[in-house]
């Protein structure tokens, strides 16, 4: 492995001599038993990512240690390939998943068409696949759809290793309502998030997410990222609980962890679970969910809470109940080494009774069911809660001793984009 050389660059930051980097990817790629077309694409990315880096400002990761990040990811990467249209007919594991986000193209501009029951390449296809690659986490491979605009392409690059820098448990919100939407929004509004971090847009690129319920109509355009809806929410909640603290959640590797739970204990002075609800309105207004089946969803959660409360009831009581058999045991010992036995065990059961009645008034509180029947049920409305999420992270901002103007300027983008998406959306 090549000695470190730094170089001192913009503003005093360091960062890696640009051909020692390259030096490293090309090392690493040696060891890599790959295609030709896939090593080159993960060069062309490596001397983008070097060139093109230019973080928000209130994103603190040095140059150097982002260019770490990509060595380390990369190198701990097991396979990396990329898939032309003409693999869709192979009958190989990895295709199943391209295969299943095909879709009917409109106009017959589809990249795909159906001969003898498989799909091939066509010039003016019926179908189309609008997935451009995907990362499986557990087995550390990405899959990358052959692709001509090359911003486009190392742009995807960046997006999948993203992910690949995710922990086993990433964002765990358990079985809260929604849970799994909101989860889907943090991991791929985090991979998004790291595209911008290159300020560039892509050629001819547009893509629009349309957003609705009875009152509002939103069109959400982007011209850098396939995710414009994941890219305002993803800001939104680091513009809230802090860049380090939403990280930190996507690496976490706790299977107990609840995020949810954890910010509301970190943050006891901010709504935690309002502000949970207003992004699972908006979540769920954007997969054209039902106001019966949002209810049904929370309704079928609260009775699973009682259920569980119902549970730790009878465990707290059963506690109770041996705390006094322990306290009569220790009344009656008949010499020092059984009292001193019988208050040992005495104190451990009074730390998990009372571990036990916190879990019990954890479960009976229905204040997060409240508030997501209150906010996605009986008073949904997707600029309210835009606007909700907005002014909290105005006073988080604004209520620093030191008021970050980056953070402020990136807010007030959100506000910008999310008013001209409302008057996209007034032109029907």
């Amino acid at each position: 492995m090549l000695e470190y050389k730094l170089i001192l660059f913009k503003k005093g930051r360091i960062k890696l001599e640009k051909r020692v980097f390259l030096k490293r990817v090309e090392d690493i790629l040696n060891t890599k038993d790959w295609s030709g077309i896939a090593k080159s694409y993960i060069k062309g990315a490596a001397k983008f990512v070097y060139e093109n880096y230019a973080p928000h400002d209130y994103y603190k990761v040095s140059i150097f240690n982002y260019l770490e990040r990509f060595l380390y990811i990369l190198n701990n990467m097991k396979d990396f390939k990329v898939v032309e249209f003409a693999d869709f007919g192979l009958e190989v594991e990895y295709m199943d998943y391209f295969r299943s986000q095909v879709r009917v193209a409109n106009g017959n501009d589809g990249t795909l068409d159906i001969v003898d029951g498989q799909f091939v390449p066509a010039v003016r296809g019926r179908y189309s696949c609008p997935l451009s690659g995907y990362a499986d986490l557990n087995k550390r491979n990405v899959y990358l759809l052959s692709e001509s605009d090359k911003v486009f392409r190392h742009l995807n690059i960046v997006h999948e290793l993203t992910h690949l820098d995710d922990g086993k448990y990433s964002f765990p919100v358990g079985k809260l309502p929604f849970g799994a939407d909101f989860r889907k929004m943090c991991i791929e509004g985090k991979a998004v998030f790291h595209e911008t971090l290159f300020g560039t847009q892509i050629e001819d690129g547009a893509w629009c997410d349309n957003i609705n319920d009875e009152k509002h109509h939103l069109q959400i355009y982007s011209d850098s990222c396939s995710y414009p809806l994941y890219e305002i929410l993803y800001k939104l909640l680091i513009l809230i609980f802090g860049v380090e603290t939403i990280e930190k959640m996507s690496k976490n590797t706790d299977a107990g962890l609840n995020m949810i739970e954890t910010l509301k204990a970190m943050y006891p002075n901010l709504p935690v679970y309002e502000i949970y609800a207003h992004f699972v309105y908006i979540l769920a207004m954007f997969d054209d969910n039902s106001k019966s089946f949002i209810k049904n969803t929370i309704n079928i959660f609260r009775k699973s809470q009682y259920s569980l409360f119902s549970q730790e009831q009878a465990n707290y009581k059963n506690y109770i109940r041996a705390l006094r058999e322990l306290h009569r045991n220790i009344m009656q010992a008949q010499d020092k080494a059984s009292y001193n036995e019988f208050k040992k065990i005495f104190i451990f059961a009074l730390k998990e009774t009372q571990a036990s009645k916190e879990k019990m008034l954890a479960l009976k509180d229905e204040s997060l069911t409240y508030a997501l029947m209150d906010i996605c049920v009986k008073n949904g409305d997707l600029i309210a809660s835009f606007d909700f999420l907005i002014n909290v992270a105005n006073m988080v901002i604004f209520s620093s001793k030191t008021v970050d103007e980056s953070m402020a300027k990136e807010l007030g983008n959100i506000r910008n984009t999310l008013i001209e998406a409302r008057e996209l959306g007034n032109i029907r």
